[in-house]
């Protein structure tokens, strides 16, 4: 928090089914849209599908952070389910410890939802208020909200850029 000197801020937590790469819950600030949160969870399930074709592995869960300036993509890869934050500024260690917590308490109360999932998020609709947990406890920047959203379409639009790149190379390969 804010005695070590460093501020971040959370714009968006994704909760994303492993296996589908569906989004199953996300919380986001007012400026991040449904959309980044679909593009999120596309471009992990893009990079997951690379690694496992280009590389002949399935440790795409190697992947736990994206960093393009100040806006930092962080990833915490469970069994079943995938948690991503996209922050801006430099996230505390201990940031990196609530998400994984977060992810464990999500597999342990939603083992079977997840487990057995039919592509119905409903189920995980009560999970919100424990994203929205990760999501408050961040340091909030003073930053206007023209350049929070400048910087939101640059993150999308390299995040795009990025999954078309690997698609790409997958599809190539």
């Amino acid at each position: 928090s804010s005695r070590t000197g460093r501020t971040f801020r959370v714009s968006q937590v994704l909760l994303i089914h492993r296996d589908t790469g569906l989004l199953l819950a996300n919380v986001g600030s007012e400026g991040a849209a449904e959309s980044e949160a679909e593009i999120v969870g596309g471009m992990l399930d893009a990079i997951r599908a690379f690694v496992d074709e280009a590389f002949h592995t399935t440790e795409a869960d190697g992947l736990r952070d994206l960093r393009v300036g100040e806006v930092s993509v962080w990833v915490e890869w469970g069994p079943h389910a995938i948690l991503a934050a996209v922050t801006r500024g430099a996230p505390i260690p201990q940031f990196r410890s609530d998400m994984a917590e977060v992810l464990e308490q999500v597999h342990e109360e939603y083992e079977k939802e997840l487990r057995d999932f039919d592509g119905f998020v409903e189920p995980f609709d009560s999970i919100h208020p424990v994203l929205l947990g990760l999501q408050t406890n961040s340091v909030k920047l003073d930053a206007s909200r023209r350049l929070r959203k400048a910087v939101v379409l640059v993150v999308v639009a390299l995040l795009v850029a990025a999954a078309i790149f690997l698609l790409l190379v997958w599809w190539i390969t």
